[in-house]
């Protein structure tokens, strides 16, 4: 009868913590993680099945090397999310990575995939590039097949997003490629200046190779007097440039970080450009520093690259 009433309990405890699992429903199973694999340039998109029972799930990721073994190699923690996708940002162009994913349980258990994912980004182009920083940031990137496109283009975008006491500033490229489209550039802005909505502060900067340039950049603030930009405007001249890739994400990431932003009905960049930004060593900040000053510094910074063909 005790060896009875001994099993009883047993079974009763058992069935009670199957219960306990099943309404807990948790699940121990490892995620199945994918990355995606040269679609993107700028960014890794991540994505793996959903785990029951947890909090958040932990993203690792290390640098590609050649290896039979990688998931031996030392993996750091990317971030922490709620969902089951991640768009890594930290990346360089024509880069590969090694990815993993574990799942976070109330009771700090984790669950680590036992799968390592490998993910790569593609060779950058300034198409590439200026679509991102645009999307990333808000704006929109348009492009104009010359010169003599510009200034349609800029008026597009004043009058689908300009207001009335707006911040805009005009970020322009000025190294060597430009001499063919300069004089149109600074034409067709001065003209345009006229027509800005009323109470408008306007800025003006230019960036150029930093690798190759001591006074790789310039910047005037945002002001109402627009005799202050013009000046500026109509003292641009292009020099250097070294290579073929430009100062983009330094460019921009200076002219976010010294302006005196104030407007609280829109405040947007237009940048003017023809080629691609620097990447890696080359650049002193990178393309998710760029992306978070403008969201870190709790302004609605709007990009709007215009991409001159």
């Amino acid at each position: 009868m005790k060896n009875l009433k001994a099993i009883t309990c047993i079974m009763l405890i058992l069935f009670g913590l199957f219960n306990c699992a099943r309404d807990l429903e948790i699940d121990i199973s490892p995620p199945v993680l994918k990355a995606s694999k040269g679609t993107y340039s700028l960014k890794v998109a991540l994505s793996w099945t959903p785990l029951k029972g947890v909090k958040s799930y932990q993203l690792f990721r290390t640098d590609y090397v050649s290896t039979s073994n990688p998931g031996n190699l030392n993996f750091v923690l990317v971030g922490e999310i709620s969902d089951t996708t991640f768009t890594d940002l930290k990346v360089t162009s024509g880069s590969r990575y090694y990815y993993r994913v574990a799942g976070v349980y109330p009771n700090g258990q984790k669950t680590m995939s036992s799968q390592v994912e490998e993910g790569y980004t593609k060779v950058l182009t300034a198409d590439d590039a200026f679509t991102e920083i645009g999307s990333q940031t808000g704006g929109k990137r348009y492009d104009a097949p010359g010169a003599k496109e510009v200034p349609k283009v800029i008026l597009d975008i004043i009058n689908q997003n300009a207001q009335p006491n707006s911040d805009i500033i005009f970020l322009i490229d000025n190294t060597g490629s430009m001499g063919d489209d300069i004089s149109e550039v600074k034409s067709s802005l001065n003209s345009i200046i006229s027509k800005l909505p009323a109470g408008t502060r306007l800025g003006m900067a230019t960036y150029n190779d930093n690798n190759y340039d001591t006074n790789w950049y310039h910047f005037s603030d945002l002001n109402t007097d627009y005799t202050i930009a013009r000046s500026f405007l109509n003292a641009i001249n292009v020099y250097g440039g070294g290579d073929t890739p430009e100062s983009v994400y330094d460019g921009i990431y200076e002219t976010v970080n010294r302006a005196s932003w104030s407007s609280k009905t829109k405040r947007f960049i237009i940048v003017i450009g023809d080629a691609p930004p620097q990447e890696g060593s080359r650049s002193q900040k990178s393309f998710d520093q760029v992306i978070n000053i403008c969201l870190a510094k709790g302004l609605t910074v709007n990009l709007y690259p215009i991409l001159i063909k």
